[in-house]
């Protein structure tokens, strides 16, 4: 694999990761059921978070059991301004 693909395929998983965040943050409990004493409230599900429970924990124990390019990917993700706790981010009013 060359710097190139190996780059991209760290950037893929970087962004993976990031959709993981978005996706645990918009589902607070199993089966889109808030954990409240009305049954019918719903969990927001962001539209845009597509990466499944079964795949996000995939990509934690094989991160976590040292395989590679995982490892690699999550310490790049570790040392991204993004990923900082001190990040202040910047949206967009309207996207195109």
């Amino acid at each position: 694999m060359n710097a190139s693909a190996s780059m991209r395929l760290g950037l893929g998983i970087i962004g993976v990761l990031l959709a993981a965040g978005l996706l645990l943050a918009a589902r607070a409990a199993p089966e889109g059921r808030a954990q409240s004493r009305a049954p019918d409230d719903v969990v927001f599900r962001h539209p845009g978070a597509v990466v499944s429970h079964t795949r996000l924990q995939h990509a934690k124990q094989t991160a976590a059991a040292g395989e590679e390019s995982w490892t690699s990917a999550y310490k790049a993700l570790l040392k991204s301004r993004y990923a900082s706790l001190d990040h202040t981010a910047h949206p967009a009013g309207v996207v195109p």
